[in-house]
């Protein structure tokens, strides 16, 4: 199903194909991309911009924001207080272990502004649930157990597939190693997500599910612009 945004992205773009000369194409929009992770999230989405040939003009990658959700958001305005010129805002940030979880996604959704979108791209567990989503509809939760976090065993699960054995948060080789599953990797999360979200319980919002990674939705969002 189309998200919001890619719904805005496809409607602004019909109206500059009504009214742009033949002889130029019109500007792309600029997309904010604020990661939690100081490496391996940045490193990801950088390979996958300039993949689909997309410039860093066009989208911003900030890492470096602090581990803590409501970092990642305190960063992402501070960065449009300085450049307000984005039109598409997203917030890269994992549940793990973090208490202010909550409040950092309401915090962005309190920023109203009506020419721009604000979307919370959450992991839960965390971001590699993202890399594992390449192999399989991976649909058994993540929890802590002993002295390990339900993030490092998802590591542990990561470490089981294809060229992964010796992965690091901070690896830039493993975008790589990726890019040929991708669009796998957008089936088996919508999968796993269209699946937990009809299971539900009334008090779980999307951002509550285990294991679930909205990072698809980025990833089509940016597809979709490097074909406007």
């Amino acid at each position: 199903m189309p998200t919001k945004t890619n719904k805005l992205i496809r409607k602004r773009a019909r109206k500059e194909k009504f009214f742009r000369s033949p002889a130029f194409r019109p500007l792309r929009k600029r997309v904010l991309v604020v990661c939690e992770g100081g490496k391996t999230e940045p490193n990801y989405f950088r390979f996958l911009i300039a993949n689909l040939g997309l410039t860093t003009a066009e989208v911003k990658i900030c890492g470096k924001s602090g581990s803590a959700p409501q970092s990642v958001v305190k960063h992402g305005k501070e960065i449009l207080k300085l450049d307000p010129d984005y039109e598409f805002i997203f917030f890269v940030f994992d549940r793990d272990s973090h208490t202010g979880y909550k409040a950092a996604i309401q915090s962005m959704k309190n920023m109203n502004s009506s020419n721009k979108s604000f979307t919370a791209i959450t992991s839960n567990p965390c971001f590699e649930i993202w890399f594992l989503m390449h192999f399989r509809a991976s649909t058994a939760p993540f929890s802590s157990s002993g002295n390990r976090s339900s993030c490092d065993n998802v590591i542990s699960k990561l470490k089981q597939c294809s060229g992964f054995g010796n992965y690091k948060k901070e690896g830039k080789e493993f975008a790589n190693l990726l890019e040929n599953r991708r669009q796998d990797a957008k089936k088996h999360s919508r999968q796993v997500y269209n699946n937990l979200m009809s299971s539900r319980s009334v008090n779980q919002t999307k951002h509550d599910l285990n294991p679930v990674t909205l990072v698809h939705e980025l990833v089509e969002t940016l597809e979709q612009l490097a074909k406007n």
